[in-house]
Order: structure tokens, then C-alpha cells, then sequence
């Protein structure tokens, strides 16, 4: 699997810094034919990335905040063929070439679905938006050795209220202590304008914990 990030950021990401870095509503997309989270700015990001938007198949959604999903973004996409599949927690389906299971995110929208999803050789776990991840979810990455990991981290290392619905970067190193064992790549998406420094910094503070910052247009392969 390759899986390429359209956008990174948080949902207070209105205009690029002053040194023209831009991070984009979070989305992803997988093989050029599986998009994750059809937000208002996934066309432009799909369009910017080079990704056809006719090769996309099938499209699923976290949860319905507006920084994830967008009515308009799918009913373009749906006229150039691609498909809608929703998704109830605990639920197991084949998408394609896929096996996609939802899992429950630990996030103030009490469907919010993290993603399981397998190509039969690796899987890939994806989890935005969430804070600590449930019990059952953790104890299944580690138990299957699951590949890569992408994981939300809105809030810097300070302390907000936040935190019991979004990670901050002092939560992603307690789980990426354990979570490194097992796991071959983790990333952090869904970062905050307000409350992250620049992406440099980010990156260079997470490097000795196993963590890489994702950025958009970054592409991975799994």
C-alpha cells in the first residue's frame, strides 16, 4: 500500500504561516483509489498532489465534523465513480482490494471511527480524530504487529482542556514508547495551527521518540 497525506492539520488551519507553510484539513488517500475523510479541501489537495480523481473507488469517514467531511466533496466524487461506504463501529468490510475494519475512536463525536486497513501483506491503523487510544484498539495493534500507525496529535506539549478528545505531543511519546515495539513506522497527523510550533521543530522533537510528523503531500508506503 502507498498511502499519500492531502492535508495534516487541525480545523484551525485557515492560511498558510508566514513562510508559506500550509497544512490542510486532514485527509488521506490509499493507492490513488481509497480516500479517507472527504473534507472541504480534499478536491484542491487531490488536484495539487497530482492524484486522478477519476481512479478513486471508494471513499469512508471518520466522523462528520466539517473539517472531515464535506457533502459537496463526495457528491463530486461520486460523479466521476467513486462510492460512498459507510461504516458502524466494530464492523468488517471488503472495499475493493481492502479488508476495512472501524474501530472506535476516543473522540466527543460518540461514533467517531478509526480505521483498520489491510491490503492482505501489511495493515495500516488510522486514527484520527482521537485522544488516548481505547484499551481493546491498543492491545490489537500491538497483538498483530500492526505496520503503521498514523495517529492525531492537535495539541503541542502544553496542557489544554483538549486533551480528552485530541492528543497532545506528551501523550503521543507515552504511547509510542510501547507502540514502537511492534509497529514499524508511526506518524502524527491533525496538528494545530495555534498550538504547534513550526514543522521543523515538530519533527526534530519527536525524531528520538520513533515518531515522524506527517506534512501534506508526504507519501508513504506501507
Amino acid at each position: 500500500m502507498r498511502l499519500k497525506f492531502l492535508g495534516t492539520g487541525g480545523a484551525d488551519w485557515s492560511s498558510a504561516t508566514e513562510d508559506g507553510f500550509l497544512r490542510r484539513c486532514s485527509s488521506a488517500i490509499i493507492d490513488g483509489v481509497l480516500l479517507v475523510d472527504p473534507n472541504p479541501q480534499c478536491l484542491e489537495a487531490l488536484d495539487t498532489f497530482g492524484c486522478d480523481r477519476g481512479r478513486i473507488k471508494y471513499i469512508i469517514n471518520t466522523h462528520a465534523h466539517e473539517d472531515h467531511f464535506s457533502s459537496d466533496a463526495v457528491s463530486e466524487l461520486e460523479k466521476t465513480g467513486a462510492e460512498f461506504i459507510s461504516f458502524k463501529i466494530g464492523e468488517t468490510k471488503t472495499v475493493g482490494d481492502y479488508t476495512v475494519t472501524a474501530l472506535k475512536g476516543n473522540h466527543a463525536v460518540a461514533y467517531t471511527t478509526h480505521f483498520l486497513i489491510s491490503d492482505g501483506k501489511n495493515e495500516l491503523y488510522y486514527g484520527l480524530d482521537g485522544a488516548w487510544l481505547m484499551p481493546d484498539v491498543f492491545h490489537m495493534l500491538v497483538d498483530r504487529r500492526v505496520h503503521t500507525i498514523v495517529l492525531d496529535a492537535t495539541y503541542g506539549f502544553d496542557f489544554y482542556a483538549g486533551i480528552f478528545e485530541h492528543n497532545n505531543l506528551g501523550m503521543i511519546v507515552e504511547m509510542a514508547s510501547v507502540l514502537k515495539k511492534t509497529a514499524s513506522q508511526i506518524f502524527i497527523s491533525h496538528l494545530s495551527k495555534k498550538h504547534h510550533s513550526d514543522h521543523k521543530t515538530t519533527a526534530e522533537a519527536l525524531e528520538e521518540h520513533g515518531v515522524q510528523v506527517a506534512y501534506d503531500g508526504l507519501e508513504i508506503n506501507i
